[in-house]
């Protein structure tokens, strides 16, 4: 009796350790698990020892059953217990098994390895892949068009957009201190010292310079020329910008002022006393057709003779107008090499805005460039931890023991 006890605890907690693979053991074996059980518990106990009596042989079923149910429902266990034996030394009746049925649920087993097999049948092998998401503490997606577009239009706009760091910020108020930089040395010099550069000359030429004083010089020479060869080339070396001469100060209507023979200019010469000033002569007028082609043409060689210092005025017979030809200035004036170097000092002005506004589209091409790859790489690093170089570092080391000890330590360096 108290072998078929042993054996009975035995099989129980078999039975409970089963409890957990049953579901991968079933979809296992070819061969169901409890057909197993049963052909198992049967043989032993029929091979076991001959003082076995009949009423240990009434456990068979009982213990089969136990191990066949399947592992148990998660409904709470009676009060009583599983297994009763009743023995007295009087009279040794056949133990008795109590099984409660509502302890075990076959059905539960079954559920559970058949979905397990349907699950695999329709998925198949399943693969486990590890894919970080995006780091919300490190910042939120940035856009490298966005960026590229915001730091067209305005250096540094891109940089601080994607934002993320200390570094993209700083490079981001750096462009915008260039750009502001630039903007403010292309306006001063180009803009505001250039207005007043030229409102100088100009004024300088209204005081000094005579359209008068001019007209007659030049008539002077022309009416002094010999023949009519020598009035053509006085002409082609003198006269050679008069239409536009007259052009700035009438227009269209030039009142005979751009024949170049000047015989018929005589009411365009009327016009312009020799005492009055340039500004005294545009006020009269009322204004130049165009003051700046003007001011500009009053600066040339050909156009001594109108400013109020001239000296060392040439004759006729001083210019060489037959072959070969050559031009001569026709007087010399300090004036007018004042009036130059202050014209100068404008077109100086005028053209450092070249500099400035270049300046001011390679900042915005490099700004945008920086802010793509800004965009680019802080949106890689939502995705990626960052790797010191210590972490990179790895150590190898071995010891030799063949004849004499020896050993070495080598550092790699992983990228």
């Amino acid at each position: 009796m108290r072998i078929c006890l042993a054996i009975f605890c035995c099989f129980s907690a078999v039975s409970l350790y089963a409890q957990d693979m049953w579901a991968d053991l079933e979809g296992k074996s070819s061969v169901p698990l409890s057909s197993m059980v049963q052909m198992a518990a049967s043989s032993s106990f029929q091979a076991s020892s001959p003082v076995l009596s009949s009423s240990s042989a009434a456990l068979l079923p009982a213990l089969s059953a136990v191990l066949v149910s399947g592992p148990p429902s998660p409904v709470p266990q009676p009060s009583s217990p599983l297994v009763v034996a009743e023995n007295s030394p009087a009279q040794a009746p056949p133990a008795r098994v109590i099984v409660s049925s509502s302890s075990f649920s076959p059905s539960s087993s079954s559920m559970s390895s058949s979905s397990a097999r349907s699950r695999k049948d329709l998925l198949g092998p399943v693969r486990v892949s590890r894919v970080r998401a995006i780091d919300e503490m490190k910042g939120k997606y940035k856009s490298p068009r966005k960026a590229l577009f915001l730091s067209l239009a305005l250096p540094g706009a891109g940089q601080i957009y994607v934002g993320g760091t200390t570094a993209n910020i700083a490079r981001g108020i750096a462009y915008l201190a260039t750009e502001a930089v630039l903007g403010g040395l292309w306006y001063h010099y180009s803009v505001t010292l250039y207005g007043q550069q030229v409102t100088k000359y100009e004024t300088f030429a209204r005081k000094n310079y005579s359209i008068g004083k001019y007209e007659t010089g030049v008539f002077s020479i022309f009416t002094g020329l010999s023949d009519r060869n020598k009035e053509i080339q006085f002409a082609g070396l003198y006269l050679s910008d008069r239409s536009d001469y007259c052009n700035a100060i009438y227009g269209s209507n030039q009142n005979h002022c751009a024949d170049t023979t000047l015989t018929t200019g005589a009411a365009h010469r009327d016009a312009f006393a020799e005492d009055s000033s340039l500004g005294e002569s545009i006020q009269r007028n009322g204004g130049f057709w165009d003051e700046q082609t003007f001011f500009r043409i009053i600066g040339g060689n050909n156009y001594v003779l109108g400013w109020d210092d001239v000296d060392s005025i040439r004759t006729a017979s001083d210019l060489q107008l037959i072959p070969p030809v050559s031009w001569a200035p026709l007087g010399a004036s300090k004036s007018h090499l004042e009036y130059l170097a202050m014209r100068q000092k404008a077109n100086d002005y005028a053209n450092y805005q070249a500099y400035f506004l270049g300046g001011i589209l390679l900042n915005h091409i490099v700004s945008a460039v920086d802010a793509t790859i800004s965009a680019y790489a802080h949106n890689k690093g939502l995705y990626e931890e960052k790797v010191t170089l210590m972490e990179r570092v790895h150590f190898d080391s071995y010891v030799d023991f063949g004849g004499v000890v020896s050993g070495a330590v080598r550092a790699r360096l992983e990228f």
